[in-house]
């Protein structure tokens, strides 16, 4: 997988974190805003992006819950730029890390279980609809799902689609909200972005 690190790290990103001033720059009236802290800020990364993760992409992800767009418009245009492309390739990073579901995985696991309970297994139009109905599914919580229905599932015949997503709810809600709060973060940043190149014209 591609590191992050190369996209986030260039010049002007690096001297804005590091010194409190905008790109291009100089004395005391270039701070950061304040509502932006200036050092890696304390935010739990999943065990499973902790590789994916650069410190740059999560002060972003710091950002306070009431930042508006208008809010970052004083770090400029060239390391907003610098963050959206940053921002992208993270959450580009998670999807690849944190693939949905495939047909191929969610067939064997459903031959698996109707194997299990002594049931045949659906049709082909039957699996398209158990996919169509699941295809939205990490395929972690998927898995996660499954195992837990293994354990539960008492009726003899196969768990429909309802009970994956019930089962799959309170699966590893901390690589939900993550996931959530980088794309907040994205939203925001190609906000000011816009802002900005409107104002520009």
């Amino acid at each position: 997988m591609k590191q992050i690190g190369s996209v986030i790290t260039g010049t002007a990103m690096a001297k804005a974190w590091s010194t409190g001033e905008q790109p291009g720059a100089t004395g005391l009236g270039a701070q950061l805003p304040t509502n932006v802290a200036t050092h890696a800020p304390s935010i739990m990364v999943p065990a499973e992006l902790q590789t994916i993760m650069q410190d740059s992409v999560l002060h972003w992800m710091a950002l306070p819950p009431d930042t508006m767009p208008m809010n970052l418009e004083q770090y400029g245009l060239e390391v907003l730029d610098e963050a959206a492309q940053a921002l992208a390739h993270a959450q580009a990073g998670v999807e690849h890390a944190l693939p949905l579901v495939s047909k191929e995985k969610m067939a064997n696991v459903i031959g698996s279980m109707a194997e299990m309970l002594q049931v045949s297994v659906p049709s082909t139009a039957g699996l398209k609809l158990y996919f169509h109905a699941l295809k939205d599914l990490p395929a972690y919580k998927f898995e996660a799902a499954a195992l837990k229905l293994i354990k539960t599932h008492k009726w003899p015949r196969l768990p429909l689609p309802a009970d994956f997503i019930e089962a799959a709810k309170e699966e590893r809600q901390d690589i939900e909200s993550f996931a959530l709060r980088l794309s907040i973060a994205r939203t925001r940043v190609e906000g000011a972005r816009k802002l900005l190149h409107q104002r520009s014209k």
